[in-house]
């Protein structure tokens, strides 16, 4: 059973990925699949990447749910689970993760439409980059969530069945 839900929990990750290849892919009114390299470009924010992901490491280890994600992935995969209070954590750790991850996209989405503003009233020539800077980190923080949820949703129904 352990080996059944790792392999789907991979094929939920491969076909996330393969479906925001598709949607970096298509290109308004047309569709090139080979031709990646020109959007991409377009979908690539380093600095709101690296803020979500250090912001929510810090999170993590200063408030010393890093053990608890640890074990979330571990327990997901695990069939021998007995203790309700571990899983209580575990589910309110993963919980507070997705949040996180949200919350930082959100603050990051907000500092980049405050820009987007100011550009405006500037009548610079830039503001689509500006637009697609503003949106993406809202964009990466749906893709984690959308990652991490499967295993909430998975320990959640183990807690349930105790």
């Amino acid at each position: 059973m352990k080996q059944k839900r790792k392999i789907m929990y991979v094929l939920y990750l491969i076909s996330l990925f393969v479906l925001l290849y598709f949607f970096i892919c298509f290109n308004g009114n047309n569709f090139k699949i080979f031709n990646i390299k020109s959007n991409l470009y377009n979908f690539i924010d380093i600095y709101s990447l690296t803020f979500i992901i250090l912001a929510t490491l810090i999170i993590l280890f200063y408030t010393k749910n890093f053990i608890n994600i640890k074990n979330a992935f571990i327990i997901a995969f695990d069939d021998d689970i007995n203790n309700e209070y571990d899983l209580k954590k575990i589910i309110d750790s993963v919980r507070a993760l997705m949040v996180w991850i949200a919350a930082f996209g959100i603050m990051y989405f907000v500092v980049n439409a405050f820009k987007f503003f100011e550009s405006l009233s500037k009548q610079q020539a830039d503001t689509y980059n500006l637009i697609m800077q503003s949106i993406l980190p809202v964009i990466y923080s749906l893709i984690g969530i959308v990652a991490i949820m499967p295993i909430y949703f998975i320990i959640k129904s183990k807690y349930n069945r105790l």
